[in-house]
């Protein structure tokens, strides 16, 4: 049996070797993330790209992207010989993207030292965190609004809807009147409409001479449109040899119960293995409608808006069809 010493030797061998090989690692994400190597196997970026490629937790993979892109070689010099743990170095490689000096971080521990970065002021922060995002559901019947403004911006924003808010609800009685959130709610479509009359029409014309021999599915995407426009209308025309032709309905769009049903088993989230993203979800046919694959759940899954149309439409992924449910992989186009 190894005594206390020989054990805590070993251990200490283990976190030297440990920390030479991380800071090997953020030097080759670096790189890797450099040439753009998410975009040669279809991930969205480094994080879905090496949680994919490791098997590993999204939130850990994303700090791992940033570890790397952040890290200045000093700091991965000190990691490499021990004189940074692991923990420290993804610690301090955060404070530099935040522009939070490195100067006292070493008089706390690991977690004083995250407070201390995480309490930086919003001076401080990347620009990154100054966003709005905009997002609608599945089947397009709500909308989720998001995102992060400094504090002047912030102000204004909120003095303007908390005013519209106000103007909307002048006159009505107290005990009939909606919600703060709901008039903010209000105020915000308002503002936004302002005096226009919001009434479009889309109309689309499908040349049979010009356009592919597939067009399965541009009628979903019109149903789709037709609904998040739905004090709009969408038309569509079919021309073929010159003469204008109904549109039939040979096409393979899927049923919105159906839709519903693969968004509820998939569990609402792109299943692209290493992707988690919610944004804007489309059943996809893994075997294509124009190969004749069935419109039927054991040849739908649920994929992002990305997935869907940057890598299987514009790049040419395939979808490989004995792939666990959740965890679909993709195809190259040469394969």
């Amino acid at each position: 049996m190894e005594q206390l010493d020989e054990l805590e030797a070993r251990y200490e061998r283990i976190e030297a070797a440990e920390r030479l090989l991380h800071a090997e690692k953020l030097r080759l994400v670096a790189e890797l993330d450099a040439r753009q190597a998410n975009l040669t196997d279809g991930a969205r970026s480094m994080t879905e790209w090496i949680a994919r490629r490791s098997d590993m937790h999204p939130t850990r993979a994303r700090r791992l992207v940033r570890a790397a892109r952040a890290a200045e070689a000093p700091l991965l010099a000190e990691l490499a010989d021990g004189r940074l743990s692991v923990d420290r170095a993804d610690a301090y490689a955060e404070a530099q993207a935040r522009g939070v000096d490195l100067a006292g971080l070493d008089l706390h521990d690991i977690s004083g030292a995250w407070r201390r970065i995480r309490r930086s002021s919003p001076a401080d922060r990347r620009p990154d965190d100054r966003h709005l995002a905009i997002q609608p559901s599945f089947d397009r019947t709500g909308w989720k609004v998001w995102g992060r403004l400094d504090a002047a911006e912030g102000s204004i924003v909120a003095d303007a809807l908390s005013r519209e808010a106000d103007r909307i609800e002048q006159g009505i009685p107290a005990e009939h009147r909606s919600s703060r959130s709901d008039r903010m709610a209000d105020a915000l479509v308002t503002l936004a409409l302002g005096e226009a009359d919001y009434s479009p029409t889309v109309a689309v014309h499908l040349d049979e001479a010009n356009a592919p021999a597939e067009v399965d599915g541009v009628d979903s995407q019109l149903g789709e449109l037709a609904h998040a426009l739905c004090v709009g209308s969408v038309t569509v025309d079919r021309i073929e040899r010159g003469r204008p032709m109904s549109y039939g309905t040979d096409t393979k769009q899927v049923p919105p119960r159906l839709r519903r049903f693969i968004a509820y088993r998939d569990g609402f989230a792109c299943t692209i293995d290493g992707c988690t993203s919610t944004y804007r979800l489309e059943p996809h046919h893994i075997i294509h409608a124009g190969r004749h694959g069935p419109t039927d759940p054991e040849n739908l899954t649920s994929i992002c808006w990305f997935h869907h149309h940057e890598v299987i439409h514009n790049r040419g992924f395939g979808i490989d069809p004995d792939s666990p449910a959740q965890r679909r992989r993709l195809i190259p186009p040469e394969h």
